[in-house]
């Protein structure tokens, strides 16, 4: 597959760059977004914004799905604050998982629910109210944490080559805000996702490499954030201070967040044992490791 064009990026002023989206979120908030298909989703999307409207009981909460009577079957336990039916489109392949991703980039592409919106994977759980999200949209475009395992997917390309260093993004929790910049950086996504399967030019593909093509591509600002806001837990993971948002599937995801927020310390997390390793302070001034090097 050709790779598109590669553009540098650009600022502008801060009160050009930013007036219309505080004009939008005057009419339009913020808000979380789910989008899934199948029923073992829904469920797990269900699950997911139940706890989200606990540590967040104003929060507005949109599931788009393919469930045209979900709100009904819902009755009162319904946890969001709206349900959009939303049919799959034609599959252009056999494998659910790529098709449940086409589905979530068709639908981001479509058009986002709010002036800042927290697209949120079904299997994240939210520790406490990760509201403080939407603050940073002051200050980008578009927000992500970045991908502990990305290497599995290969390199991100740029005008047909690869870009080794570029940094590759989780996709699974993803502040964006509605602004024709990131609309056109989600069409394109859309367009580079697609065309890497209708064209047989994918390897093991995610929807995270072709995020990060067409972030790289794009004129908007993409902003990483701390692994606090999308705790990665299949993997070893790094983190201080409090994890907000884990990501990953448990029997038990209140347990697993008890564990990891236990202490505020600098700590690893092990994905088989469901343990935590802290990094001692005391250790670290006996070692001197925050010492000039002699």
């Amino acid at each position: 597959m050709a790779s598109k064009p590669f553009f540098c990026r650009w600022s502008t002023p801060k009160a050009d760059r930013y007036s219309g989206l505080m004009a939008e979120e005057t009419a339009a908030g913020s808000g979380y977004l789910y989008a899934v298909t199948g029923e073992p989703h829904r469920r797990e999307a269900i699950a997911s914004a139940t706890q989200l409207r606990a540590v967040a009981p104003k929060a507005s909460i949109t599931l788009v799905c393919d469930g045209a009577d979900l709100a009904e079957k819902l009755g009162d336990q319904n946890p969001f604050s709206e349900i959009r039916y939303r049919a799959p489109a034609p599959p252009i392949t056999d494998n659910p998982m790529t098709e449940g991703f086409r589905y979530v980039i068709e639908t981001l592409a479509e058009g986002l629910p709010y002036a800042r919106t927290v697209f949120l994977d079904s299997d994240t759980w939210a520790a406490s109210n990760p509201a403080a999200l939407f603050a940073v949209a002051r200050f980008t475009d578009v927000a992500a944490v970045l991908e502990p395992n990305a290497h599995f997917e290969g390199s991100v390309v740029a005008d047909d080559r690869p870009i080794h260093a570029a940094p590759r993004y989780n996709t699974g929790v993803i502040l964006l805000t509605r602004r024709p910049i990131v609309e056109a950086m989600l069409a394109d996504w859309r367009e580079r996702f697609t065309t890497r399967f209708t064209e047989g030019t994918h390897g093991f593909e995610t929807d995270q490499r072709t995020f990060a093509e067409a972030a790289l591509a794009s004129r908007a600002r993409v902003l990483p954030l701390e692994n606090n806001w999308n705790f990665r837990t299949p993997f070893y993971m790094t983190v201080s201070g409090a994890v907000r948002i884990l990501h990953g599937r448990h029997v038990d995801p209140a347990a697993a967040a008890a564990t990891l927020n236990a202490s505020n310390l600098n700590r690893v997390w092990d994905p088989f044992t469901h343990e935590v390793s802290l990094l001692d302070p005391e250790r670290v001034v006996e070692h001197g490791f925050h010492l000039p090097a002699s």
